[in-house]
């Protein structure tokens, strides 16, 4: 008569739950290696996305002109090209070099305006590490020019201006602008009491 719950042949249970075992660990490693596998064809095109993000916004910020004659914000678009506005700096006193207004702009209307604070470059495109077909506008001139910039570093940008071809232009290079340090009063709070003496 067999007992419910026991097996009849021991040594045949036995091997049956040895080769029960074996499958479930080969199951849970198969599970384990397909897990890791999966994840990395998740995790990787985020991760490129991501390091060509980074690139891309490497001209992000502000720069000096080459000799510190004037300093760049660049900035992206809405409609993902890159540009360029001048915040620095007016020099003193001005001159036709370097005016104070925009007095040889061809626009008549925007003659008055002042040349800091305005955009100067336009329309660059991020393309195979480069910022290519964009337009700079020289106030010192009036004259709009096409351009492209190379990064050679986190500090430092090669900026050529051209007409017509690359071939026929001139190279700057710019360096990126720090903020300089703010420095704060100590507060109240945080000044020690003098202790009087007696």
């Amino acid at each position: 008569m067999m007992t419910l719950g026991r097996c009849s042949r021991p040594r045949r249970c036995n091997l049956d739950r040895r080769a029960r075992a074996k499958a479930r660990h080969k199951w849970t490693a198969l599970t384990a290696a397909w897990l890791v596998f999966a994840s990395l064809f998740v995790g990787a095109p985020h991760t490129r996305a991501e390091s060509a993000r980074k690139a891309q916004d490497a001209l992000l910020g502000e720069w000096w002109t080459e000799n510190r004659e004037g300093r760049v914000k660049f900035v992206r678009a809405s409609d993902g090209t890159y540009r360029g506005i001048t915040t620095c700096c007016s020099h003193s006193p001005p001159d036709n070099e370097d005016p104070e207004f925009d007095i040889h702009n061809p626009n008549p209307a925007l003659r008055r305006r002042s040349t800091v604070g305005i955009v100067i470059i336009w329309k660059l495109n991020f393309e195979d590490g480069k910022y290519l077909g964009g337009y700079v506008y020289n106030p010192r001139d009036g004259h709009t020019y096409r351009m492209k910039i190379e990064v050679v570093d986190r500090e430092t940008i090669e900026v050529r201006g051209y007409v017509a071809m690359p071939l026929f232009g001139q190279t700057q290079t710019w360096k990126r602008a720090r903020p300089a340090p703010v420095r704060t009063a100590p507060s109240i709070a945080a000044r020690k009491p003098k202790t009087a003496s007696r």
